[in-house]
């Protein structure tokens, strides 16, 4: 028996999101929270400063199956790339142009929210079991996969209602 330990899990979802509040909870909804005007700011803390591609959560359990130098193991599966909100906002804004005005700029060069103590997780156990073919998605990749589908996505949403909670702009 193996254990994978993902950490915060990002990346395109297998399952259709039909309106806003179809999104679920977790870093799905963080990341649409800077598309939708929700979060107008990246001086928001978030709970992890870690992630992983939700592809690579797939590809590891599949390995971890197969490798019996797995067995036994107990393995975190962290991207080196530092999840913030500005890492976030600085995808969406490079990859989105089209989005400009709709996500919060911050301070590109400002990783982290004023006086967060990030804790950073290690994929390294990952490398050394998997083997050296392994690589992590970057938070690049993964945000910008996931803000690709949701804004398809996002044209078929029905128009916001004047109570709705969900951020005031859907596809412009």
């Amino acid at each position: 028996m193996s254990v994978l330990l993902p950490v915060i899990v990002l990346g395109p979802s297998l399952t259709p999101v039909r309106s806003p509040k179809d999104i679920e909870q977790g870093a799905f909804r963080h990341v649409y929270e800077f598309i939708n005007g929700t979060n107008a700011t990246t001086e928001i803390d978030f709970n992890f400063y870690s992630h992983v591609d939700v592809r690579d959560v797939a590809r590891a359990h599949i390995l971890a199956m197969h490798l019996p130098v797995a067995g036994g193991q107990r393995i975190s599966l962290s991207s080196s790339d530092v999840l913030s909100p500005q890492t976030v906002v600085n995808v969406i804004n490079k990859n989105f142009p089209q989005l400009s005005g709709r996500v919060a700029k911050g301070n590109k060069d400002q990783l982290y929210p004023t006086g967060s103590k990030p804790t950073l997780f290690s994929g390294e156990k990952a490398h050394k079991i998997f083997g050296d073919a392994w690589v992590f998605r970057s938070l690049e990749t993964s945000v910008t996969d996931l803000v690709a589908q949701v804004l398809e996505q996002e044209k078929a949403f029905p128009p916001p209602s004047s109570n709705s909670s969900q951020g005031s702009s859907w596809a412009q």
